[in-house]
C-alpha cells in the first residue's frame, strides 16, 4: 500500500509513468522553445584587458556642435536601450564602403599614405569586426583584415572603444592626433557617437545600428564643416554563404600584397610625421 501511494504521488513530476487509476500514460509536456541562437546570450568570454579611461581636457575638451548633437539620447542607467544584447559578442563582416572617404579622411588631418594604405583595402570591404560588450555602458569593437600576415613591429588590428555615458574622453588615433570622443545611446536602440579634433577643428557624428532582423549592421558618419558624408554596412558572420565570404575577402589585392602595400604606406606615414615633429621649433621659456 505504501509504495502505491508513493508511485501516485510521484506522478506528476516522473513523465510517462501509467496512471495506476486507469487510463494511458501521461504525455510528456514538450519542452520551451529556445530563443534563436544570434538573440541569446553567448557564454561568458574570458575576462578581457582593463582599458584605460581619460577624460578630454585643454583643446581636446570639446563638445558637440548643435549639428551633431544626438535626438532623443537615452540614458541606459535609467532604461536599458531596446535590443543591446543583440551585439553581445557578436562578429560581422563589411560588405560595402559609401561615400568620399578619401575626402573624409582627409579631413580629419589624416596623412596621405596612411589614406593610401586604407584605400589599398577598400576602406575596409571584407574586413571582420568583433563586438565586445558586457552591458549598455561601454563597448569594444576590434577590426582586422583577415589574411593579412602577421609583421614584426605592425599591428594589423585596430580597436575602438565606446563609453555611452556622453561624458568627453581621449581616443589615440594610430598615426594621427588624439581626438575627443562622446557617445550616447538613443531610444530607438541606435548609437550615436561625436569625434572631434583640437579646438574644433573638424567634428563628425557617427550614428549606427542594426537592421529589424539584427542580421545587419550599417553606420553612417558626416564630418563638418566639410560636410562630407560616408557610410559602411557589415553583415552577421554566419549569415554569409561561403562564396559571398570569399569573394569579400579574396577580392582586389591579395593579402600578401595589401600588407606590403599597408606596411610600406605606415613606414612613410611615420617618417613623415617625425620630419614634422623634428621641425617644429621648441617652446620658448618666459
Amino acid at each position: 500500500m505504501a509504495l502505491l501511494v508513493l508511485l501516485l504521488t510521484c506522478q506528476a513530476w516522473l513523465p510517462g509513468l501509467p496512471d495506476l487509476r486507469g487510463g494511458a500514460a501521461a504525455t510528456p509536456e514538450p519542452p520551451p522553445m529556445p530563443l534563436p541562437p544570434q538573440w541569446s546570450l553567448p557564454p561568458p568570454s574570458p575576462p578581457e584587458r582593463e582599458w584605460t579611461r581619460t577624460p578630454s581636457t585643454g583643446d581636446l575638451l570639446v563638445f558637440a556642435s548643435a549639428a551633431n548633437a544626438p535626438r532623443r539620447a537615452l540614458d541606459y542607467t535609467v532604461t536599458a536601450p531596446p535590443h543591446w544584447q543583440r551585439w553581445v559578442d557578436s562578429t560581422w563582416v563589411c560588405t560595402a564602403a559609401t561615400g568620399d572617404w578619401k575626402s573624409f579622411l582627409y579631413a580629419q588631418g589624416i596623412g596621405f599614405f596612411l589614406v593610401e594604405a586604407m584605400a589599398v583595402t577598400n576602406y575596409g570591404i571584407g574586413s571582420q569586426l568583433k563586438v565586445h560588450t558586457k552591458s549598455p555602458a561601454e563597448m569594444h569593437f576590434e577590426a582586422f583584415m583577415v589574411g593579412l600576415p602577421s609583421v614584426p613591429g605592425v599591428d594589423m588590428h585596430q580597436w575602438q572603444h565606446y563609453y555611452f555615458d556622453w561624458a568627453p574622453y581621449v581616443s589615440s588615433i594610430p598615426m594621427g592626433d588624439d581626438q575627443s570622443w562622446q557617445g550616447t545611446w538613443l531610444v530607438d536602440g541606435t548609437q550615436w557617437m561625436v569625434m572631434s579634433g583640437r579646438n574644433k577643428a573638424w567634428q563628425y557624428h557617427s550614428h549606427q545600428g542594426l537592421s529589424a532582423d539584427g542580421m545587419e549592421f550599417w553606420s553612417h558618419a558626416t564630418i563638418q564643416p566639410q560636410n562630407i558624408t560616408v557610410g559602411r554596412t557589415f553583415r552577421r558572420l554566419g549569415n554569409l554563404t561561403s562564396d559571398e565570404l570569399h569573394q569579400l575577402q579574396g577580392g582586389g589585392v591579395s593579402p600578401a600584397m595589401a600588407a606590403a602595400l599597408i606596411v610600406a604606406a605606415m613606414a612613410l606615414g611615420s617618417a613623415c610625421y617625425a620630419f614634422s615633429t623634428a621641425k617644429r621649433p621648441l617652446p620658448t621659456m618666459n
